[in-house]
């Protein structure tokens, strides 16, 4: 099923497009058979994560994104992934990919 979903590239790290979600490359996507669709406490993102996530959110939502955004509290992957939205000038990829690292 893997061969049939989109992916994108984010530096050395490949990303998968599931119906559930994004998953890593390699990730099998049916572990156990059922997967737990709630995140536990240790995986959910910080909250200065967040806020600064809500902050792109609304800086990509004014569309005059033209340059990178400056992340200090977002874990370094996610970073990159969003600007490389950014670079490719896919607002719309940036807004979902954000909006889903929220969980929204």
């Amino acid at each position: 099923p893997e061969a049939d979903m989109p992916f994108l590239v984010a530096g050395q790290s490949v990303y998968m497009f599931s119906p559930d979600g994004i998953v890593a490359a390699g990730t099998s996507l049916d572990e156990n058979g059922v997967q737990d669709n709630e995140p536990s406490a240790t995986e959910a993102p910080a909250e200065p994560a967040q806020e600064e996530v809500k902050k792109f959110i609304r800086w990509v939502n004014r569309g005059t994104a033209t340059r990178p955004f400056n992340f200090e509290h977002l874990d370094h992957a996610y970073a990159e992934v969003l600007n490389k939205f950014i670079d490719a000038k896919d607002l719309d990829g940036a807004r979902w990919y954000a909006e889903r690292y929220l969980g929204l």
